[in-house]
């Protein structure tokens, strides 16, 4: 289901549902910009390139530690140096 629809606020409210089901929505001043943003989000789900925002939310630090678990080739050295380097560098900031 995608709709557009006009809020008593005097704003658009454009909507779809995602992959799952779940219904997404956002507020527009112009109906052109909600049509847009809703094609746009609609085409990504049909081609397969849609991510849910949820997930675009990750820090660099929380993605940096995902991607040194998934590193299984590194040397114990190498990993514990790396991990330095990222509690040393990316971490504080």
């Amino acid at each position: 289901m995608a709709s557009i629809a006009k809020r008593e606020n005097r704003q658009w409210r454009a909507r779809y549902r995602d992959a799952a089901g779940k219904e997404r929505a956002r507020h527009f001043e112009r109906k052109a910009d909600g049509e847009r943003w809703r094609r746009t989000e609609q085409s990504k789900l049909d081609v397969g390139a849609w991510t849910d925002p949820a997930r675009a939310r990750v820090t660099v630090g929380e993605w940096s530690q995902r991607w040194l678990q998934g590193q299984l080739q590194l040397k114990p050295s190498t990993r514990q140096r790396y991990a330095s380097i990222l509690k040393k560098k990316v971490d504080p900031t």
